[in-house]
């Protein structure tokens, strides 16, 4: 992220203009280099071709439902791609651009890298951070599984974070409810959202408050160590909403009653959880979570992390992302 300026004018020209992804390196590439992307990778400090000889990015839509989304994948030169594919799912009003931290981790260590917008997110299409169901995010997930399977390599790994993580969740349940096959290997939950912090009330008040409002003001939490990520997203990104939908809390609602009502799994799961979080309601979440992961649920604490554990800072990120790629290569 840097202070060049972008508009948010130009990020919806982005956006509409967005290529239909072909998952052919060749043909996906192209819109990658034209000079509007090019000024978005700098704006966000995601333009890793220009700090890596070899890679490739791919940038387009796919379509999922009514939505158009937002996805990119960067793939290390065949001979470095002995590490398998990394999919990232991002966090409610988050986008691709906040995640570059990781995301260059990760092609350092030669994954191949997949993420993309939310619907209602980022560059993708959609009522700004609102949502029906969370069953609209796992299907946007799933038709990037579907349209790239032949691209990207194995083995499959996968790291959600907060809202990103009850993606992935609900992609492994409907795995086992379709008795298909789940294509990862690995699951990485950070900071995963089963319900936030003062659901009680806000849950309670849904209700009332949907009389006389369609949503509520955006107070941006302190949710990392990382003063200039807080800052950037409070003033300096065009790409962060600034309301809080009530639709998005009625579909939590409805989220929070999925997972209730679950029966326990034998999935392997990797959970990093920041003990200082003040946006989820960590300490029932883990232990709904152990409820519902008995004998498969390594958990390891963060002390002192906030809860936007892939943008902490650099204190806290560097012991994080150390736990996250020893899962990956065990």
């Amino acid at each position: 992220m840097n202070d060049s300026l972008l508009s948010k004018q130009q990020l919806d020209q982005l956006s509409v203009g967005l290529p239909l992804l072909r998952f052919s390196p060749e043909a996906d590439s192209a819109f990658a280099q034209s000079d509007l992307t090019q000024a978005y990778l700098d704006f966000y400090g995601i333009n890793f071709q220009r700090e890596m000889d070899g890679l490739t990015h791919g940038f387009g839509r796919i379509d999922s439902d009514e939505f158009k989304i937002a996805a990119h994948y960067w793939l290390p030169e065949t001979e470095v791609t002995n590490t398998g594919t990394l999919f990232l799912v991002h966090g409610y009003y988050d986008h691709t651009g906040l995640y570059g931290h990781i995301i260059r981790a990760a092609l350092k260590r030669g994954y191949a890298v997949v993420i993309f917008d939310l619907p209602g997110h980022g560059l993708s299409s959609g009522a700004p951070a609102a949502i029906d169901s969370f069953d609209q995010y796992t299907a946007a997930l799933e038709a990037l599984l579907q349209k790239g399977a032949e691209l990207f390599p194995p083995p499959w790994s996968v790291a959600g974070q907060s809202t990103g993580a009850a993606v992935v969740l609900d992609h492994l349940w409907r795995c086992r409810e379709r008795d298909e096959g789940y294509p990862f290997s690995k699951t990485i939950l950070l900071a995963p959202l089963i319900r936030p912090c003062r659901w009680k009330t806000l849950g309670w008040s849904l209700s009332l408050l949907k009389r006389f409002t369609k949503g509520l003001k955006r107070s941006f939490a302190v949710s990392s160590h990382n003063q200039d990520f807080l800052d950037f997203i409070a003033t300096k990104d065009p790409l962060q909403a600034q309301t809080l939908p009530l639709v998005w809390l009625g579909a939590m609602k409805q989220w929070l009653a999925r997972v209730q009502a679950q029966a326990s799994c034998e999935q392997g799961i990797l959970i990093i959880q920041g003990d200082a979080d003040q946006t989820v309601d960590w300490r029932f979440n883990m232990d709904v979570l152990q409820q519902k992961f008995p004998s498969h649920l390594p958990l390891q604490m963060v002390t002192g992390a906030r809860h936007h554990l892939v943008c902490e800072d650099e204190e806290w990120r560097q012991l994080i992302f150390l736990r996250v790629f020893e899962y990956l290569q065990d």
